[in-house]
């Protein structure tokens, strides 16, 4: 592995869900090709071909595109082929079937063959091709970045406040190979494996059915601000929430509901402006509250919830980026779309 390009952790919070069955979908391996996310079919942009996180950034490509950066879905299918091709997959069946016998260090042990013999695969030549013709299409000369995209929710907290790691790694584009290898192999670290049995997905039913599809976007790390945003449905009109950090500044704001046409400032910490006093990046809040107005009644369309309450246990969550053009003019960029259910939060 080339040290020079080093694994981000992203982590990603949420409460433990309760019922596996809400937890992941089925895997679809018929699907051979990358989905090019606003111009191909949104028939393959679904949880069960290339992930939760993938279709996420699909659905939010498709009704946001002013706001969203090129996303390129790669298929679970390509997963199960480098399993089956390097040996793995009866490695992982063996596990699933000693898991629950086997001590901690035991599982560690299998755990450790498992993320070594990935490592040493062979990656489809067909999927080699099908990224350097994307690369060439929508990244000349840029970098991007791969993120894990598995058929399971990967938002969760246990009671200790631990969360599930999507990781994310930013490549260029003679690396793809190597990472995409690290990131399968990532998936089965001992610590993944504790999550999952946290979110109930290790039983001998479930666990074979899991799967990894990747989400690869451009690289946002040269932009000047990043921050996340969240609707809040704890009070009887739901709002909108945003946090944005710039150096050692952190600003957190609050739009008390979503037309609102003022916002609260709940915390401002720093020397350098981002959004408080400063005329320049007032219309992107308004671009961000519009962001979340558009994608929370969508995203809410996909949440199981039973009862008109359980809207307030849960939030949609997007994560955005602000970049200065060549031209000295600023740009959002939305870089994250995720649900989660939430830990009771105490509204201010």
């Amino acid at each position: 592995m080339n040290a020079k390009l080093p694994l981000l952790v992203l982590f990603l919070g949420a409460a433990i869900w309760a019922h596996a069955q809400q937890n992941y979908t089925k895997p679809d391996y018929s699907v051979k090709f990358l989905s090019y996310f606003g111009i191909g079919s949104e028939s393959v942009q679904k949880n069960s071909t290339i992930g939760y996180n993938a279709t996420h950034y699909a659905l939010m490509q498709r009704k946001m595109p002013e706001f969203t950066g090129q996303g390129i879905g790669v298929p679970v299918y390509f997963y199960k082929d480098v399993l089956q091709s390097s040996g793995a997959d009866k490695l992982i069946a063996k596990f699933i079937e000693q898991r629950s016998r086997l001590g901690e260090e035991g599982r560690a042990k299998q755990l450790r063959a498992i993320e070594n013999t990935i490592r040493k695969a062979k990656l489809s030549k067909s999927l080699i091709n099908q990224f350097n013709n994307a690369y060439d299409e929508f990244f000349i000369g840029k970098k991007v970045v791969l993120h894990t995209s598995p058929n399971h929710l990967p938002m969760l907290v246990n009671e200790n406040g631990d969360p599930f790691r999507t990781t994310t790694v930013p490549i260029d584009k003679a690396s793809f190979a190597e990472m995409v290898l690290e990131l399968y192999a990532t998936y089965w670290t001992a610590d993944n494996d504790k999550y999952r049995d946290l979110a109930d997905l290790t039983s001998r039913a479930v666990y074979p059915k899991l799967a990894m599809g990747i989400l690869i976007t451009e690289y946002f790390g040269d932009a000047e601000v990043f921050g996340d945003m969240y609707t809040d449905y704890a009070k009887k009109d739901p709002s909108i929430n945003i946090s944005a950090e710039k150096g050692e500044t952190w600003e957190q704001l609050r739009f008390s509901t979503f037309t609102s046409k003022w916002y609260q400032t709940l915390q401002d910490s720093g020397k350098d402006k981002i959004f408080i006093d400063n005329a320049t990046f007032t219309p992107l809040i308004r671009q961000l509250q519009k962001a979340m107005v558009t994608l929370d009644p969508i995203v809410r369309e996909k949440i199981p919830m039973k009862d008109a309450v359980a809207n307030k246990q849960y939030e949609v969550s997007s994560k955005f980026c602000i970049r200065k053009l060549k031209e000295g003019k600023y740009k959002v960029l939305l870089t994250e779309l995720r649900w989660y259910k939430i830990p009771k939060r105490s509204s201010k």
